[in-house]
């Protein structure tokens, strides 16, 4: 099953606009992206990205996964830092 990893990993090749630029941003090389794409895609039984020498193009499915995932991912992140300031309030409180 995916997981927030896996989103965060599409988000970034999304927005570097290609796998060469993707993979410097995760240091990483660029057949270990290609490799994690594939992975990815492997446990998703669809292809998320049409791949020719030159471009790199969402799938449908990429498109829609990218775009629901960005939402998730902004909710994750809301949630975990309205946590960590609750946290804060309560051990000033508590102390």
């Amino acid at each position: 099953m995916a997981d927030s990893a896996d989103i965060r990993f599409l988000l970034v090749i999304q927005d570097s606009g290609s796998l060469t630029a993707a993979s410097r941003k995760l240091g990483l090389s660029p057949s270990a992206v290609t490799q994690r794409l594939q992975q990815l895609e492997k446990k998703l039984a669809t292809r998320l990205v049409d791949r020719t020498a030159r471009t790199l193009r969402f799938t449908e499915e990429g498109q829609l996964l990218c775009r629901r995932g960005a939402d998730l991912i902004q909710q994750f992140d809301a949630l975990f830092e309205h946590v960590r300031h609750r946290r804060g309030r309560l051990t000033h409180v508590l102390a």
